[in-house]
């Protein structure tokens, strides 16, 4: 059987968030797995929220996972940019910050900053999808 990809397109794009979020990808056929995963980016959904199982108990993102960082930011949204540009490449990551629970962001960026995480063995193409980023960005200014 072929899938249309306009189809798939349509099908995710038409589902509620409730419904993408409820929706297992390993059920998924491989074919729809991309359409899903680019409509759970496109509409900002923690994918930590959509990958939990609900046997697990543990409520972190990405457990059992050796993290370490790709890059540090100075501010928030920065550090949600790059992880969105590393979810939408298929990289799980996390960010990290101290910013007393959200109440006084500038601890995060007084200490060590909003700290993007992947796992070790994402590191290098992480950097890579960042440095494309960020050269792309900048040609963009010029």
């Amino acid at each position: 059987m072929h899938a249309d990809p306009d189809e798939l397109r349509r099908h995710f794009e038409a589902a509620s968030d409730e419904e993408l979020i409820e929706t297992d990808s390993t059920d998924l056929a491989e074919a729809a797995r991309p359409f899903y995963e680019r409509e759970i980016a496109r509409r900002g959904l923690h994918r930590e929220a959509v990958a939990a199982n609900p046997a697990d108990d543990n409520p972190y993102p990405m457990p059992d996972a050796s993290l370490v960082l790709v890059r540090a930011f100075g501010s928030e949204w920065e550090a949600e940019l790059a992880k969105g540009a590393l979810e939408s490449a298929g990289i799980e990551a996390m960010i990290s910050a101290d910013s007393v629970g959200g109440m006084r962001p500038h601890v995060a960026w007084v200490s060590s900053g909003y700290k993007l995480l992947v796992r070790g063995e994402d590191l290098a193409a992480a950097r890579g999808i960042l440095e494309a980023a960020s050269e792309d960005g900048a040609q963009g200014e010029a």
